[in-house]
């Protein structure tokens, strides 16, 4: 049986509110890392953040998970069809930037708002990564 800490509600609940660009503090990804929990936020209108037992970015679309890390391709590039085959199965989470940042997925997650002066920025989620394979 898998041992919960921090939960991933009161993770969305202590990120919930706080400002764009200072989303995540050294000490917190510590604390997220040490729970197994993973927060997923937007940096920009084109980049994904991942802070907690991942650490890495991404742009914008699906991103597919693994336990630790974002699955990299060792093709020239993304769109090779073995690599496709291979994070076909994988979990993952849609980003996009159209109307503020948001971020979907049929895992297990909670939300949480990022503000920029007072006003929304955008959403953002945290998931376990116990929920995710731990390689391809």
């Amino acid at each position: 049986m898998i041992e919960i800490g921090m939960t991933i509600q009161e993770a969305a609940h202590q990120l919930n509110g706080r400002e764009y660009r200072d989303e995540v503090t050294r000490e917190f990804e510590r604390t997220l890392k040490e729970n197994n929990l993973i927060a997923i936020f937007g940096a920009s209108d084109d980049l994904t953040e991942f802070r907690g037992v991942i650490h890495d970015e991404a742009g914008l679309g699906k991103i597919h998970l693994l336990k630790t890390s974002l699955p990299h391709s060792e093709c020239d590039d993304d769109s090779c069809p073995y690599y496709a085959k291979l994070v076909a199965k994988l979990p993952f989470v849609e980003t996009d930037h159209d109307d503020g940042f948001t971020v979907t997925t049929t895992l297990q997650h909670a939300k949480f708002t990022i503000m920029e002066d007072g006003e929304p920025y955008g959403q953002g989620i945290v998931i376990y990564n116990f929920d995710l394979p731990a390689s391809l």
